[in-house]
């Protein structure tokens, strides 16, 4: 395992939030977010990077709109961690040997 595979230089977060059409501040999505994100996501795969993708469809700016959910995402950014994590050990490991 490489130092490639524990962490990433760069993250990138793509804003595709909707809101109604006549809300005073627009959104992401009524101004052409979705199609930058799906050629972000095209193009990653393409250079054959590996990518996470995960987009949230519930609850704004809370993360979720009800205990439920917020506990769906909070499973997932834990699980998320425990993955990195667990590659960084298993590098460190090796290196020992």
């Amino acid at each position: 395992m490489d130092n490639k595979e524990l962490y990433y230089k760069h993250h990138v977060f793509c804003c595709t939030n909707e809101r109604m059409p006549d809300h005073s501040r627009g959104s992401c999505k009524l101004k052409g977010a979705q199609v930058l994100r799906n050629y972000m996501k095209a193009r990653v795969k393409e250079l054959g990077q590996e990518y996470f993708y995960f987009e949230d469809m519930t609850g704004g700016h809370s993360g979720g709109v009800d205990n439920e959910q917020r506990a769906r995402l909070q499973a997932l950014q834990m699980i998320y961690l425990l993955q990195r994590l667990a590659a960084l050990l298993a590098a460190l490991l090796q290196g020992l040997r």
